[in-house]
């Protein structure tokens, strides 16, 4: 052992210990989350809502090119009834009407879990779902998600 004077650990601990330390690094590396993964997404349910009821209300920054998103599924009429259910995408404007997105119809909703999308919205700010059915009788759904 050249040059070793007995003080501290031997070279061959320390070239082992940091061979471990950049292998560990190298599989944290790998394993890391991309940035294409959506900004933030949320999930919940709806119970006996009348149509416009509102979804929870999120913040996009655009801090990826995800587009917005729309999840539904177990749709049901709480009367039994036939019905169709639209979602509507808005922006939150303080002392001005609210933009809107458009509606996109998930009316599949019943069996199935649709996935419905208004691509990456042009402006940054609070987002909201509306949903839409007949004026008469409430709705219940889960799960309901979005992603953005």
């Amino acid at each position: 052992m050249a040059n070793y004077d007995g003080a501290g650990d031997p070279p061959a601990a320390n070239r082992r210990r940091r061979n471990a330390l950049m292998a560990s690094t190298l599989i944290g590396l790998a394993v890391a989350p991309s940035a294409a993964h959506a900004e933030g997404s949320w999930q919940s349910s709806l119970s006996h809502v009348a149509t416009k009821y509102e979804s929870r209300r999120w913040t996009d920054r655009h801090t990826d090119a995800n587009y917005t998103t729309a999840t539904l599924g177990g749709c049901s009429r709480d009367d039994g009834a036939t019905f169709s259910l639209n979602v509507e995408l808005r922006r939150s404007r303080t002392a001005l009407p609210d933009d809107s997105y458009g509606t996109r119809n998930v009316n599949s909703c019943t069996y199935q879990q649709p996935t419905v999308d208004w691509g990456v919205p042009t402006a940054t700010g609070t987002f909201f779902n509306r949903y839409l059915h007949y004026d008469f009788g409430t709705i219940s759904a889960n799960p309901v998600k979005a992603a953005y």
